[in-house]
């Protein structure tokens, strides 16, 4: 067996030492009157929760293998402390060489043994050929890989990837050639197990993949599409429960077709230039939960908001999480929209570049009064530039929702408390809501920049118990029209 050791002066070379013999190991240490296995698990269980574990020296698997002789031979002869890896280029000490880090990946993923492997390349520039080499090697122990760096400069064909779950890929080489190498890469019939899929390469035009589109359940593309190829895809793919088409600007007059329905859909994501009416007119998703929508900045294309009334009306679904970014909305047609989900509707995101969509007419219908009011379950409200109300008036109205009378939550008339707002720390009305924080509202402020402000431990520790419960089913960057699983991150 070998020892990975990491030295103070170079935190990415791995120092390899022979292991001691059982007499060097101290028969005083208490972990040594407990069975391996036990000491294995809680071993396991020090690993970080990040899906990726990226190696350091104070943190698991690499701190618990310096403690001591004993806790070293139990940390090299347990594979599942070393099956996870996160290979970040763009954090590397500038002291440690490509080949060191080459010789840490493959000395780390070899004593996995057996495992499955979750495998995360990243790098702003062009990795070395021999750490690509390394990572191939192993293709046929991936599990979870996401890979976000230029492309390699040889790659392999029809790799094998039977245990393949999940599958990133982020492209800063924007090279249609690169994509389409990539994907010719992978033997993609072998990929029995292939769930979750996530391609973001913004210069590539969607090219059909060959991949098995019945068996995913989770589905990102970041690449130029017509409202042909999705709705294609869709045809194909009865198991989604996610879906996210993020560049839907290639113009396309699809044909006239039977709907499709995906029983199974909670998770629509619509980014697009390009008018959707003919896509929302094909789908019957009678179990939609959230659906999102980001016209890219541009109010060149009207928002069909018929169609999508009618997608509701006939899937019949108990929305509970509505996104609208930079729709050209009127207040009539955001109405309309509450007034369709307002039974089920717990999460309302809305952002604009300054026209004025929440207005005193929209904050009197959501304002509780005699015990009623506008989307009685509402939690989560999020608004960003889309204000333009009597100063107070948003502060008005989430204080009515927080003095509301208890009622059971299986009586249509509850009112649910308000847990969240979020907005800019510019806008006007966020200063009366400070006063809300010590009754337990959490305020998500953002900066100009998009950058958000820290909020409290205990604001966070609300936030993931929120998030359990399904009020907060996606992170989203309505900049760049991204978003992704919160238990991917």
């Amino acid at each position: 067996m070998e020892s990975l050791k990491t030295s103070h002066k170079d935190r990415g070379t791995c120092e390899l030492e022979a292991l001691p013999s059982k007499s060097q190991i101290t028969l005083h240490d208490p972990y040594s009157r407990l069975p391996s296995e036990i000491v294995a698990e809680i071993f396991v269980k020090c690993l970080p929760s990040s899906k990726f574990v990226a190696p350091h020296p104070n943190h698991a698997p690499m701190l618990l293998s310096q403690v001591s002789a004993l806790w070293r031979v139990t940390c090299l002869s347990t594979p599942r402390l070393w099956s996870s890896l996160s290979i970040d280029i763009r954090r590397r000490s500038q002291n440690v060489g490509v080949g060191s880090t080459e010789h840490m990946m493959a000395t780390w993923l070899s004593r996995a043994g057996n495992c499955s492997l979750s495998i995360s390349m990243a790098s702003d520039a062009y990795i070395d050929q021999g750490l690509w080499d390394v990572f191939f090697n192993f293709s046929s122990q991936w599990r979870h890989i996401r890979i976000n760096s230029p492309a390699p400069a040889e790659l392999p064909h029809q790799l094998s990837i039977p245990q393949l779950e999940t599958f990133e890929l982020m492209c800063l080489d924007h090279s249609m050639e690169y994509a389409h190498q990539l994907s010719r890469m992978l033997n993609w019939s072998s990929a029995s197990s292939l769930r979750k899929f996530y391609w973001h390469n913004f210069g590539y035009t969607y090219r059909r993949l060959g991949l098995e589109w019945s068996r995913l359940i989770h589905l990102t593309l970041n690449v130029r599409m017509s409202v042909e190829d999705c709705l294609d895809i869709l045809g194909k793919s009865e198991t989604l429960t996610h879906v996210a088409f993020q560049s839907v600007i290639v113009q396309s007059l699809p044909s006239s077709r039977d709907q499709i329905l995906l029983p199974r859909l909670r998770s629509l994501g619509l980014r697009a230039s390009e008018n959707i009416a003919s896509l929302l007119d094909a789908l019957v998703l009678p179990g939609i939960l959230e659906f999102v929508f980001n016209a890219m900045g541009s109010q060149e294309e009207p928002w069909p908001q018929t169609s999508f009334l009618n997608l509701i009306d006939r899937s019949n679904c108990a929305l509970k999480s509505l996104s609208f970014y930079y729709l050209p909305l009127t207040t009539e047609d955001l109405l309309d929209c509450l007034r369709r989900t307002q039974g089920s509707l717990k999460v309302l995101t809305l952002q604009t570049c300054g026209e004025a969509l929440i207005t005193d007419e929209v904050l009197d219908v959501l304002t509780v009064k005699d015990g009623l009011c506008l989307c009685p379950k509402l939690q989560v409200l999020a608004l960003y530039h889309c204000i333009s109300c009597t100063p107070g008036r948003v502060a008005d109205m989430v204080r009515s929702r927080l003095d509301t009378t208890p009622m059971p939550s299986t009586d249509p008339r509850a009112i649910a408390r308000m847990e969240v707002v979020e907005m800019y720390d510019s806008e006007t009305e966020l200063e009366p809501l400070k006063d809300f924080k010590k009754q337990g509202v959490i305020l998500k402020v953002y900066s100009a920049t998009g950058d958000s402000l820290a909020v409290s431990p205990e604001d966070h520790h609300r936030l993931q118990e929120l998030e359990k419960d399904g009020l907060v089913l996606q992170i989203y960057d309505s900049s760049t029209g991204q978003f992704w699983d919160v238990k991917e991150e």
